[in-house]
C-alpha cells in the first residue's frame, strides 16, 4: 500500500503529534529523530501535491532535537528545508544563530562536509522510504 502525500505508514501526519510528545518526553530520542524526519517528509509532500505551505511544528521539533543534540549541521539543513516551504521569520532568525555557532566552533570544510554527509544521509531515506512505497 502506498501512501497518500501527506501519510506516514497509513496515518496522516497530524495523528502522530501526540506520539512525537511521548517520545520526547521519554527522551527516545532515536525514535523521535526518525519519526520527525518521516513526518517532515510527509509534511513537504502533502505540500508540492497540494501547492501550499508546510506546517512548521514538525520542522521546528526536529530543529530543536537536533540543536539539543549539538548538531547544529543538522539543525541547519532543516531550518534552511523550513525555509525553503515557507517557514517563518522565527526561523532566519534561528538559523543565523545556528550559522553563528557553527562559525565559532567549526571549520568551514568541516560544515560542508557533515552538510553533505547530511543531505546524502536524507536523500537516501528518502529513496528507501519511497521505493518501499511504491512496491519496488
Amino acid at each position: 500500500m502506498t501512501n497518500k502525500p501527506g501519510f506516514y505508514k497509513g496515518r496522516h501526519y497530524t495523528t502522530y503529534i501526540e506520539e512525537v510528545k511521548v517520545l520526547k518526553r521519554d527522551k527516545q530520542l532515536e525514535c523521535l529523530e526518525e519519526l520527525l524526519s518521516a513526518l517532515v517528509q510527509a509534511t513537504e509532500e502533502e505540500a508540492r501535491a497540494e501547492r501550499h505551505g508546510v506546517p512548521s511544528w514538525y520542522h521546528e521539533q526536529l530543529a530543536i532535537l537536533y540543536h539539543q543534540q549539538g548538531k547544529y549541521t543538522a539543525e541547519l539543513a532543516v531550518l534552511r528545508r523550513a525555509l525553503k516551504h515557507g517557514g517563518n521569520q522565527e526561523f532566519v532568525v534561528r538559523l543565523e544563530k545556528v550559522r553563528r555557532l557553527l562559525e565559532g566552533e567549526t571549520s568551514l570544510s568541516q560544515i560542508v562536509n557533515e552538510a553533505e554527509t547530511y543531505i546524502l544521509e536524507q536523500f537516501a531515506s528518502w529513496e528507501r522510504h519511497h521505493e518501499s512505497h511504491m512496491g519496488k
